[in-house]
């Protein structure tokens, strides 16, 4: 014998059975054809030991799904992009970018078989791209459950328009499968269509209670649709019922920044914060909600505290019949001159 080329594949099967899973990963940057051996040996995307994915962006393209991922293993990057091609550039981003780990694009055709991606690995963010968003159809949310299968991802941010509004009650079931506890919504055309009233009137946030989500992110990827005049958009229904839907679905963090939301509304509507204020009185548990709008207004005639960039403003105690105590506290924003916006932050008090 002059090489291990001339082991019969049978010797280097008993041989590759005795490595690791880190080691056969390793061995795949070797050579090619050892690239092209241990392949079918590992049929599926296992990942290695304590696995652990900071953030997945998925982009659509024309014709294929775009998948860029940044690990923080390098041999978790080998095993994602099978290429041996790829091994050296990803090397050369290792060394370049030590300190935030390596990153690792994947692309899949529209024609696209289900595979899983990694087994019980940890993600940290699940992000679809706003500007080039996959569309949350039926067949692509079981495609995304399917690849996912077995990990645990922390955040997910999903782009919602009018036409996947439809398919949001599939998500539930996504997000209960990957133990995911914060959920950010991104909608999109929402100045020609009302998407908080699709979303209030789904059964969204009922099926909620079954996930182990507690924290929920509102917001929008613009202020409005560059392609709708402004003539043609459509108002919006109230945003606090939605809110109240989360709660009662065990929700305990919300974070709604109406300037996307609602563009239009300029300022917080004091008779429906109050309304809104003596329905959350009632939801006896420590609950946090952040609501942002672009003017301060008059907030109850709110306790001047201080002036500076980030820093409260106002704040008031607010109390009904013998529930829990909130505290209201006022925002604003760095520079309110060039850009106002206000940030109202509603917490419990412990009585």
């Amino acid at each position: 014998m002059k090489s291990i080329y001339d082991l019969p594949p049978e010797m280097l099967d008993e041989i590759f059975a005795y490595l690791s899973l880190n080691d056969k990963l390793r061995m795949r940057a070797v050579a090619s054809w050892l690239n092209n051996f241990l392949l079918p040996i590992i049929p599926e995307l296992i990942a290695p030991e304590q696995c652990v994915i900071s953030s997945i962006l998925l982009s659509q393209l024309d014709t294929s799904v775009e998948i860029l991922a940044m690990m923080d293993q390098n041999e978790t990057a080998l095993h994602f992009v099978p290429l041996i091609d790829k091994v050296t550039e990803i090397s050369k981003i290792k060394k370049t970018l030590p300190e935030t780990g390596v990153f690792c694009s994947l692309t899949c055709s529209n024609s696209r078989k289900d595979f899983s991606l990694f087994l019980n690995a940890r993600i940290g963010l699940l992000r679809i791209d706003p500007k080039l968003p996959f569309r949350l159809t039926s067949t692509n949310i079981n495609w995304l459950r399917t690849m996912l299968n077995g990990c645990e991802v922390d955040t997910i941010s999903l782009v919602v328009g009018n036409g996947t509004v439809r398919n949001i009650e599939l998500i539930p079931e996504l997000l209960t499968d990957l133990k995911t506890t914060h959920l950010e919504l991104i909608l999109q055309d929402r100045g020609r269509h009302d998407l908080l009233r699709a979303l209030r009137e789904s059964e969204f946030a009922r099926k909620l209670s079954n996930t182990y989500v507690k924290k929920i992110s509102l917001g929008a990827e613009r202020l409005f649709d560059e392609r709708s005049p402004l003539d043609e958009v459509k108002p919006q229904s109230d945003d606090y019922e939605i809110i109240e839907q989360f709660l009662s679905s065990g929700v305990s963090q919300i974070v709604m920044d109406m300037r996307d939301v609602d563009y239009r509304q300029k300022d917080f509507d004091e008779e429906k914060l109050q309304l809104f204020m003596k329905n959350l009185c009632k939801t006896n548990r420590s609950v946090c909600i952040t609501l942002r709008n672009r003017k301060p207004g008059e907030f109850f005639n709110l306790r001047r505290l201080s002036y500076g960039p980030l820093r409260a403003v106002a704040s008031r105690i607010f109390r009904e019949n013998s529930g829990p105590r909130y505290e209201v506290t006022v925002f604003l924003s760095a520079d309110y001159s060039s850009f106002p916006w206000t940030e109202l932050r509603i917490r419990t008090i412990e009585n």
